[in-house]
């Protein structure tokens, strides 16, 4: 359930605060074969209303994704049996081109060269997974996805 707001005066809650113009419109997929991340992540994206699919194998990641017809993808840089930047890439050449997907790279360990390679290649962000807390990437994809 979305966060809400409540009036001090009279203690009612108002409308939920929400991340985007229309949060239930926003679809995220989080692409990770680690399934315990992905799910805090879709837990706390989902309980300020966005709509979110998980994706746990790394062979299907672009076609699945891509029939999500998703807002902003969320994609491991450390995925098996696949080489993330060139998923990176591929993503929005499968997507038609219909308009290009924001996606933001999670990975791991800081390593400043993956970094300076995803961003080359078109990510929309760099996330270090062992840095960063759930609420801080609640905050990255509103920005990302909302201004």
């Amino acid at each position: 359930m979305p966060v809400t707001k409540s009036s001090k005066k009279t203690g009612t809650k108002s409308q939920p605060i929400n991340p985007c113009p229309s949060p239930d419109r926003s679809k995220v997929v989080i692409i990770n074969d680690d399934e315990f991340l992905a799910k805090i992540y879709k837990y706390k994206l989902e309980n300020q209303g966005f709509r979110v699919a998980c994706l746990y194998s790394s062979k299907t990641t672009v076609d699945d994704a891509v029939r999500e017809n998703p807002d902003l993808v969320i994609m491991d840089l450390d995925l098996s049996k696949c080489n993330a930047l060139e998923t990176l890439g591929e993503f929005n050449k499968t997507n038609g081109g219909q308009r290009p997907v924001p996606i933001v790279m999670l990975s791991r360990y800081r390593n400043d060269e993956e970094r300076r390679k995803a961003l080359i290649s078109g990510a929309a962000d760099f996330l270090v997974a062992t840095e960063l807390t759930p609420f801080e990437m609640l905050k990255r994809v509103r920005k990302i996805l909302c201004g």
